[in-house]
């Protein structure tokens, strides 16, 4: 089966607004700024032409981030830059579930085209001119995408998206696998610790599952589940400490993640103190009411920051989007595509360890390709009988 990319450019358009809208790095471009504007526009015209309704996912997902946005004006940090990264987070949001509602393999097709041109950029740019777009305090780079200790949640969703894509068309993994070489590139170039593992792990089990035939049906709680007992082997149990060989000769960190076990422990003393609704967001789309280090910093930690953000309710919400993805993920009729959004899914969550922003758009890609899996197969499925 062959599908075609469109020719409607506007659907190209529309992607590149939607991702160059919610980059925080792009003020040096002014006519950016206006982006959530046009984009908050364009999405209701799309709500007026296709009469839209949300998906259960998009109205959990709501929820999660209305809740954030009560509790951050209740607490009194709401600001313009935080009034701006809603939007963009919402119209970012509406727009996935929109396209993949309506015109599924359209946005799919889009998506890849623009991922294959973008990450091609990037690596360019990080090889020839490392440092055209600034450099973070910290020494991070900036990127096209992100800075490069973020650059991993960019790119476990966009090769998932690749992956599914490929296995839909042709049945196998075919052009994903050069993606997944430029992703794999431009992290070890970056040399971020987290991004590195996550990458490195979803990489490895992409081609491992190129390998694999069996059909077997894995329950999505089986993964969740795993995850569930590394977080707490990680974070309470802190068992890394039995590898400080691997990750100070290997990958040149410490055991301390630089620092971020001590932030763990001084954010959960902050959950302590309110533990229901927590604080809210920030001006810089994260909390930062923990102090370590004589700064005040996030948590360093989805989780945690979770917590932090919006308390035990917005865990609690989150959970149950999670859930949500999990059990629409079980529809597929295909293994391979249940196994590489879920390994996914797992990748992400391992890279949440470490680093972690609640209002980076970008990274709920993973939770609507979950969701729309199944419509998508059945899309494809379709395509060959005609």
């Amino acid at each position: 089966m062959k599908i075609r990319i469109s020719k409607n450019c506007i659907h190209y358009i529309v992607v590149l607004i939607i991702l160059f809208s919610t980059h925080p790095y792009n003020t040096q471009w002014p006519i950016w700024n206006q982006l959530p504007v046009i984009t908050a526009g364009i999405i209701a015209v799309y709500v007026f032409l296709y009469r839209y309704s949300p998906s259960k996912l998009m109205l959990s997902l709501l929820l999660f981030f209305g809740v954030n946005l009560v509790v951050t004006m209740v607490n009194g940090n709401m600001t313009n830059g935080l009034i701006g990264m809603f939007l963009r987070l919402t119209v970012f949001l509406f727009f996935m579930d929109m396209f993949l509602k309506q015109r599924p393999m359209v946005f799919i097709n889009a998506f890849c085209f623009f991922i294959i041109v973008m990450i091609s950029v990037q690596l360019y740019y990080q090889i020839k001119s490392p440092e055209i777009f600034g450099v973070a305090s910290s020494g991070n780079m900036y990127n096209l995408f992100a800075s490069d200790n973020m650059l991993g949640y960019y790119y476990v969703a966009m090769m998932m998206v690749f992956c599914v894509r490929d296995y839909l068309v042709n049945g196998r993994l075919k052009y994903s696998l050069v993606l997944v070489a430029e992703c794999v590139a431009s992290v070890i170039v970056a040399w971020a610790g987290a991004g590195l593992v996550g990458i490195i792990f979803y990489a490895t089990m992409i081609i491992v599952e190129s390998l694999n035939r069996s059909e077997k049906k894995i329950s999505y709680m089986r993964y969740y589940a795993t995850y569930i007992i590394f977080y707490v082997a990680v974070v309470v149990f802190q068992v890394q400490n039995l590898f400080s060989g691997f990750f100070e000769n290997v990958l040149q960190k410490d055991v301390t993640f630089t620092g971020r076990t001590l932030i763990w422990g001084q954010a959960i003393y902050a959950i302590a103190e309110n533990p229901i609704f927590g604080y809210g967001s920030m001006a810089s789309g994260r909390t930062t009411v923990i102090m370590a280090y004589n700064t005040y910093v996030g948590a360093h930690n989805f989780i945690l920051q979770i917590i932090i953000e919006v308390g035990i309710v917005g865990l609690i919400i989150f959970a149950v989007s999670m859930v949500i993805c999990g059990r629409k993920i079980m529809h597929c009729n295909d293994a391979k595509i249940r196994r590489v959004i879920l390994m996914g899914i797992l990748a992400m969550f391992i890279m949440y360890l470490t680093e972690g922003e609640v209002l980076r758009p970008t990274q709920y890609v993973v939770l609507f390709l979950a969701f729309y899996a199944p419509e998508l197969e059945q899309y494809c499925e379709k395509e060959r009988t005609l």
